[in-house]
């Protein structure tokens, strides 16, 4: 849909973690005969632990973040904005394990 040849794109699904991930997908960078940029597609809590795992194994990549899980309130200046929600607080979970998965990650040098 946004004009990425399909040769173009590579999926790397044997990884069990952010970490592997970046390893194998050096890996598979490095033995593929094309060289060029690398997009990073990651949900966007996830962005910053993933660009630090690629950092650290010596890719620099431009993020592209899916799955969002805000968005601007439709009365931005009603009371909408200040009222508690359900679905807001079911979605700290996400945050929270990341934010645990960050500080461990930084711990132990892999970011």
């Amino acid at each position: 849909m946004c004009g990425v040849a399909p040769e173009d794109i590579i999926i790397e699904s044997a990884s069990r973690n952010t970490r592997e991930n970046a390893f194998y997908v050096k890996n598979m960078v490095e033995s593929n005969s094309r060289k060029g940029k690398v997009i990073l597609v990651t949900s966007a809590f996830h962005m910053r632990r993933s660009l630090g795992c690629f950092r650290k194994v010596g890719i620099e990549a431009t993020g592209f973040s899916t799955d969002f899980y805000s968005a601007l309130p439709k009365d931005r200046f009603g009371l909408e904005g200040f009222m508690p929600s359900p679905s807001v607080l079911a979605n700290w979970n996400f945050l929270i394990k990341e934010w645990i998965g960050y500080v461990s990650y930084w711990l132990m040098g892999y970011i």
